[in-house]
């Protein structure tokens, strides 16, 4: 199990470094960012507007102020990074990689 999973993070870090089209990858990057960068200040200075989008009706004072630490906080955070990541040549592979781990863990 040890060996497979690192013969498969290798296999990705290779993959991830071969990238041919750095611009591409780049207007990738820089456009989630965008995304979670307004998801981000969304939930920080209007939670009760992410919670309607959730589904939910009410919410205790204690759940707005962690929607507005976690998602909030998190989400600005993780854009700040990917945009670094898509200005920085040598952060590319970085942020892809970055994002695959984000979504495998969603």
């Amino acid at each position: 199990m040890r060996s497979l999973r690192k013969a498969l993070m290798s296999t990705v870090l290779v993959l991830f470094a071969r990238v041919r089209s750095a611009g591409r990858s780049q207007h990738f990057l820089m456009v989630l960012a965008g995304i979670l960068l307004l998801f981000g200040v969304v939930s920080l200075f209007a939670p009760h507007a992410i919670v309607r989008l959730l589904g939910f009706e009410t919410l205790l004072p204690t759940a707005v102020t962690d929607i507005r630490a976690f998602y909030g906080g998190a989400l600005i955070a993780y854009a700040v990074l990917l945009v670094y990541c898509a200005l920085e040549p040598t952060c590319l592979a970085a942020g892809l990689l970055l994002v695959l781990a984000f979504c495998a863990g969603s």
